[in-house]
């Protein structure tokens, strides 16, 4: 099963989530689950540092099915204004998957 975590800072934002396991929805290399969460949080962190140039706390672990990254809280206002809007959009996006294939993804939210 993948665990997604999203931590909730003082300000109610997103301020770190973590990836981590494999769906086993069907054998790797051909499992839809962990391919579509694999693309939105990839797509995700690309957002936060290509194209927001937030300079994230990431690691990423293929072989293990790891996914980690902390957005700092001190990234100017505007930058995470559109941070909000990715990590937002993420977890709502895993919520589907999860509800779509119960058993294979759990999200949980932690406020810090």
């Amino acid at each position: 099963m993948i665990e997604a975590v999203f931590v909730r800072g003082a300000a109610g934002n997103i301020v770190e989530f973590s990836l981590s396991g494999h769906a086993g929805f069907a054998e790797r290399g051909r499992d839809v689950v962990c391919a579509a969460v694999s693309a939105l949080a990839q797509a995700a962190l690309i957002g936060l540092e290509e194209v927001l140039r937030i300079d994230v706390e990431a690691e990423v672990d293929d072989d293990q099915g790891r996914l980690r990254c902390r957005i700092p809280e001190e990234a100017a206002a505007s930058r995470l204004q559109g941070a909000a809007v990715l990590t937002e959009t993420l977890l709502r996006s895993l919520r589907s998957i999860e509800a779509g294939y119960p058993g294979h993804v759990q999200v949980r939210e932690i406020n810090r």
